[in-house]
């Protein structure tokens, strides 16, 4: 966070000779996750790009809620980066997306148009995995904005979420 704040004030260049300059900064407050099973919903401004590379063509495939396996992609997606950020494989195989309710938007990134979607969804895997997920976002393209949750609550055994109510 320090080196964030030794950014303050300082001018960035952008487009047209115009910049941009960092002048307030102001942390949310942050819940911690207790629970095997969380509800999130993708934050303003934010949306989730599940996508599939396909290395020996270097094409990319996007689902958004509106395809069909979306929620098998998405799963294997959270798989995928848990297992890069060194969890264990039993963990990792552990992740389950229970439901997503959402819908399909199309985003313009550095000129390119993207398939992604604006959802609310269930993820139920060891606490310490949903911290994960909630501190540093989901999926694709995390590094620009993309990915960022909030954490609505917890899920009970029946399967209602109950809300979450003031950061720790």
């Amino acid at each position: 966070m320090l080196a964030f704040l030794n950014q303050k004030y300082k001018k960035y260049p952008t487009e047209e000779e115009n910049f941009i300059v960092l002048k307030n900064i102001i942390q949310l407050n942050q819940y911690e996750i207790r629970d095997n099973a969380a509800c999130f919903a993708t934050m303003p401004g934010s949306s989730v790009i599940v996508r599939e590379h396909n290395r020996e063509t270097n094409k990319d495939t996007y689902y958004t809620c509106a395809d069909e396996g979306y929620q098998e992609q998405f799963e294997k997606a959270l798989q995928n980066q848990a297992g890069m950020a060194g969890f264990s494989e039993p963990d990792v195989r552990s992740i389950r997306v229970c439901s997503v309710e959402g819908r399909k938007i199309v985003v313009k990134h550095y000129g390119v148009y993207i398939d992604a979607s604006i959802a609310e969804f269930v993820i139920a895997a060891p606490h310490y995995l949903l911290q994960h997920f909630y501190l540093n976002g989901v999926c694709g393209r995390k590094s620009m904005g993309f990915g960022m949750i909030e954490y609505k609550g917890g899920v009970a055994d029946d399967g209602r979420v109950y809300r979450a109510s003031g950061g720790e």
